[in-house]
């Protein structure tokens, strides 16, 4: 019996754990996301996720970050999987469910340089590059509190 109500107060524990977690992933808005590999310019997750005009001269030449689709889904994976953790976390299911979405997360926010490109146009010119990004401390805090849900809902799963 006693055993019983331990694991159900951990459960519940889990799944407020589990909620933190997936919300605590936003910092990656307002931190530092990517920055380029040779020089000190970084940007917040907010300009690589949703897009960031990096400027232009006399509208003959300009650089742009792209809006980042699969940088919002990094950002949503985690989001959903606590909101699925919060209001159903008593089913195993739903908490494989949570560790899977937790996983792409943190798969998305740590491969964030691969698929983040700049577009630069030069007299009207458009080409689309992907440069040579280096992760910044904002998408490693995202990453590892996502891989951090990830262990914490197989936890819940095999309890």
């Amino acid at each position: 019996m006693v055993k019983k109500k331990s694991k159900k107060k951990i459960s519940s524990m889990i799944r407020f754990v589990l909620f933190g977690l997936g919300i605590a992933t936003i910092v990656i808005l307002f931190l530092p996301a990517l920055g380029y590999a040779d020089s000190n310019n970084t940007f917040t997750g907010m300009q690589v996720i949703f897009g960031y005009d990096m400027g232009s001269v006399l509208s003959l030449a300009g650089a742009k970050i792209n809006f980042n689709f699969l940088g919002l889904i990094a950002l949503l994976l985690p989001i959903i999987a606590s909101i699925i953790a919060l209001l159903n976390g008593n089913k195993k299911t739903m908490l494989l469910l949570c560790a899977i979405l937790f996983l792409g997360g943190a798969i998305l926010f740590f491969l964030l340089p691969t698929y983040t490109q700049i577009t630069t146009s030069i007299l009207n010119n458009d080409s689309v590059s992907v440069p040579d990004w280096s992760l910044c401390y904002g998408s490693i805090i995202s990453g590892s509190l996502s891989a951090v849900g990830v262990l914490g809902s197989v936890y819940g799963y095999l309890l």
